[in-house]
């Protein structure tokens, strides 16, 4: 693998990983060289087969025993995911007023474009929703973290969907937010986290994301330690790794 197909229609970046791969560039660009690799564990899966329950209940006429059937059957796509616990999130997003009245225009949709010339991205939209005669971009979240950290980390993911889906509808898409799902288990909204991000600060986020894109094509690659390490190799073992190359 080489530098300069890094982010490349045939390789291109996944969405979801632009949250990370902004805190540090090389800890997305090690799994790119296929110098280190991390398996997803059994939340990752309960978090999948959450978001298929989810998609096919809005793609399906919000009927709950088919979305479940479409999730179980699903099952070997998912071996770590807990069921018992996805089923469980599934049906407390169904149960909120807001979710049933929802005009859910697309769900799960695949995204593949360029946000700027030569540098491809690609991703799983969660939902588009129309709200008000305005399309707006909302991703569904299992973490059990506070939802307004998820709501700042995730910033560039929904931003890139945003960017995406204007392209490729031809229409204006904005960040709308995210949906903290294991918020129903709290007291309180702590479900609902919103953007006041429009459109054109979807695309300046981007810009950024084009500019680092640039920057690991011509070899200038940089190591950002921070808690983020706990989730990668740690600098004891990434900064050998990186002086190497």
């Amino acid at each position: 693998m080489e530098l300069r197909h890094f982010a490349t229609d045939r390789y291109p970046l996944h969405c979801s990983q632009l949250p990370a791969f902004m805190l540090c560039p090389w800890s997305h660009v090690m799994k790119f060289l296929q110098v280190h690799q991390r398996d997803v564990g059994s939340a990752a899966h309960t978090g999948s087969a959450t978001h298929k329950a989810v998609s096919k209940w809005h793609q399906n006429g919000k009927e709950v025993k088919k979305a479940l059937a479409a999730m179980k059957d699903a099952q070997a796509e998912y071996p770590l995911a807990d069921f018992l616990e996805a089923e469980r999130l599934f049906l407390a997003y169904t149960n909120d007023p807001r979710n049933q009245e929802a005009q859910v225009v697309h769900a799960e949709y695949l995204f593949h474009g360029e946000i700027s010339k030569g540098i491809t991205l690609e991703g799983t939209c969660d939902q588009i929703r129309e709200e008000d005669q305005t399309w707006k971009v909302w991703d569904l979240k299992t973490s059990r973290l506070a939802g307004p950290a998820i709501r700042d980390q995730h910033l560039y993911q929904v931003c890139a969907y945003a960017v995406l889906a204007s392209k490729r509808f031809r229409r204006e898409v904005h960040p709308g937010g995210i949906v903290m799902v294991r918020g129903y288990d709290l007291k309180g909204d702590k479900v609902w986290y919103p953007y006041d991000h429009s459109l054109a600060d979807a695309r300046f986020l981007m810009d950024a994301v084009a500019a680092r894109v640039r920057d690991i094509r011509a070899g200038r690659i940089h190591a950002i330690p921070g808690d983020h390490c706990g989730y990668c190799i740690g600098t004891h073992t990434c900064l050998d790794k990186l002086q190497h190359l």
